[in-house]
């Protein structure tokens, strides 16, 4: 049949069938077919991620797999496709910066995934698989996010088609930019800005009276409306217990609770199985303490519910945070060894050491080479002063990159920081009476990062007021 150009008004059905007609070889090659509808499903959710403002409907078996009706709000069709909860958990993106600019959205560091099942990266719009932008943003979290854990991303970078090439890859799925190192300190810099200064988004009503959707002849057509508002919205707060309660142990010394000793035994306790929420926006000074639990953990009371606070993890991200900003600075405490500790290296490390002993000497380790493969080390972080500085002089030397590229070694002193950081933080089975605990508490609110320590596990968990009431049968 000849081809021809055709007008394609609102509410034109294409339909194409007999795909194989033409290359029936191809059709051998495909899998199963919950493989197949798999692949499908991810195809249009790429699409309608990146075209909000489109009715997306993808049947499969006569059941409706996709659904999503048009709006003019990314994070309303993020939650229509990946559910109210992640969309909840999300920090916006937007920054620009000469021919780049970045939008969408990234989870908090407290939310986490296994793999990279939630991150879409878009460059105009074109949905990509580019590690570039996928390692800037994973390097943008740095050391916020647990080992092997990947955040949910929803990024848009736009440029001038000139600067980057999509002809190097059969499915168009990869790109070649022509700064690469410039878009990745581009994408890496708005995502740590953007963690920085974050505030977590809330869903408020979709509202089609208020224009939050736009509304087709066909949507109305095929009744397909918006569920009701309380599907998105945080819903209504939960009845807290009477504010005229005395706080447990408010004016006593800490009390710290013996696991051993306090083994629910009795078959008429009911063991609480809840699970407790990771924080990432709770005020801490809204709680009150109460004591330890285990000698290892904090206790802490507040409306929201209890909150358990580990105190090893928590202490370390008070250091680091004050150990980076004093690096920063160049401020850093030291202090000098009555008798300084000789170590002896094999000749790849003393090159190692001899290549980056400045920067060590702003981390306060001051070295000096002493004979053919030894080293005098005369001052250490007063951080460290009751550590074993052989051992972790060991450490950092295995740390070190073996080339001054400015990055690598960045990224490598973080790694230092984190690790004398840990070294020094309040361990656990530790005894903490309750000014030792509202001090660290006070100092931890004060960090940048709160809820994660620097290795990128959760500082606390929640468990909150309404499941206990339930479990009391009080709701």
């Amino acid at each position: 049949a000849q081809t021809k150009e055709t007008s394609c008004p609102h509410g034109t059905t294409i339909e194409v069938s007999q795909l194989f007609y033409n290359t029936p070889a191809r059709k051998k090659f495909l899998k199963g077919d919950g493989t197949e509808s798999s692949h499908i499903t991810q195809v249009v959710t790429q699409h309608a991620l990146a075209h909000p403002q489109i009715h997306f409907t993808l049947i499969n078996n006569g059941r409706k797999v996709i659904d999503v009706l048009p709006t003019d709000q990314h994070l309303y069709r993020i939650a229509e496709l990946f559910g109210a909860e992640l969309a909840k958990e999300l920090v916006q993106v937007d920054t620009d910066y000469g021919d780049y600019r970045l939008e969408g959205f990234i989870s908090s560091p407290v939310y986490t995934r296994s793999s990279r099942s939630a991150q879409y990266c878009y460059v105009n719009q074109r949905f990509v698989r580019d590690k570039v932008i996928l390692h800037s943003t994973q390097q943008g979290y740095s050391h916020l996010l647990p080992k092997g854990q990947h955040p949910a991303i929803y990024l848009f970078l736009s440029m001038d088609p000139k600067l980057f090439d999509v002809n190097v890859h059969p499915a168009k799925a990869e790109v070649r930019f022509a700064f690469q190192q410039e878009v990745h300190r581009f994408v890496s810099g708005s995502v740590k800005d953007s963690l920085s200064g974050s505030k977590k988004l809330s869903l408020p009503s979709m509202d089609q009276s208020e224009n939050r959707f736009y509304t087709t002849s066909q949507s109305r057509q095929t009744d397909h409306r918006v569920g009701p508002a309380s599907n998105y919205s945080e819903g209504q707060s939960s009845a807290r217990l009477s504010s005229a309660m005395k706080l447990i142990y408010k004016d006593s010394a800490a009390c710290s609770v013996d696991l051993e000793s306090t083994r629910l035994r009795s078959p008429q306790v009911e063991i609480f199985h809840e699970k407790p929420s990771a924080v990432s926006n709770l005020i801490y000074s809204e709680f009150e303490p109460l004591g330890q639990l285990d000698r290892s953990f904090i206790l802490m009371q507040g409306k929201p519910g209890i909150l358990v606070v580990d105190q090893h993890i928590a202490h370390e991200r008070v250091l680091y945070d004050r150990f980076k900003k004093a690096a920063e600075n160049k401020k850093i405490e030291v202090q000098q060894l009555l008798f300084p500790l000789t170590m002896e290296y094999s000749p790849s490390e003393v090159e190692l050491l001899v290549r980056h002993k400045d920067s060590l000497s702003e981390l306060g380790l001051e070295l000096e080479l002493f004979g053919k493969n030894e080293f005098l080390l005369r001052t250490v972080p007063a951080i460290l002063k009751n550590n074993d500085k052989e051992e972790i002089m060991r450490e950092i030397v295995d740390m070190l990159p073996a080339q001054k590229h400015e990055e690598a070694l960045h990224e490598k002193f973080e790694e230092i920081l984190i690790m004398m950081s840990c070294r020094n933080a309040i361990k656990v089975n530790m005894s903490l009476n309750l000014d030792q605990i509202r001090k660290l508490i006070s100092d931890l609110q004060e960090t940048e990062m709160p809820y994660t320590c620097p290795h990128g596990r959760p500082i606390a968990l929640l468990y909150d007021i309404d499941s206990i009431l339930k479990k009391f049968l009080r709701k």
